[in-house]
């Protein structure tokens, strides 16, 4: 089954783009919501803590898709919503640890990043659910989600801003 396909046999076939389009709205209008606060407080409270619970959020909803009611997919989707804002804390870290010069092209790297993660991953879902089924595909993407968590967890260096100091910094530029 799709996603499409199982919204369909749960919501039924009339409601179930109504319902992918609200959830995935909901979770975008949460995200647009709560990135500026997130990112404020990783900027005092240092980044690999908010990352964790970023790329943990992006990934929870994953096997709730396993569960057969979809309401508790479409419910921690939205939520996920709140925290999954990856892409402001990865830019954020990366504008933390790389000099004025090296900034653009490791945002440019990052873009990269993202975008090819967006056209490779549903190609190589569907491959391998062609292939192997859709418990492979499941498998697969929960032990790259958590070796992702324990990538970050484990080698990806703390970095703390502290907002005053950079203040601080930017009002003695001026006068300077």
């Amino acid at each position: 089954h799709t996603l499409s396909q199982a919204f369909a046999d749960f919501f039924g076939p009339d409601s179930k783009w109504l319902v992918l389009g609200l959830t995935q709205g909901l979770k975008g209008f949460l995200s647009f919501l709560s990135a500026p606060v997130i990112g404020a407080v990783s900027d005092s409270h240092g980044r690999k803590q908010f990352l964790l619970l970023a790329v943990g959020a992006t990934c929870l909803p994953l096997p709730f898709l396993l569960v057969s009611n979809l309401w508790w997919h479409v419910l921690v989707v939205a939520l996920s919503g709140v925290c999954s804002v990856t892409f402001s804390i990865v830019f954020a870290y990366v504008s933390d640890v790389t000099t004025e010069e090296e900034r653009s092209a490791a945002f440019g790297q990052v873009s990269a990043t993202f975008a090819a993660s967006l056209v490779i991953s549903p190609a190589l879902g569907s491959l391998l659910k062609a292939v192997y089924g859709v418990q492979v595909v499941f498998a697969i993407s929960t032990a790259i989600s958590l070796l992702d968590v324990f990538f970050i967890a484990f080698f990806v260096p703390e970095v703390r801003v502290c907002l005053c100091l950079y203040v601080c910094f930017c009002v003695a530029k001026t006068f300077s």
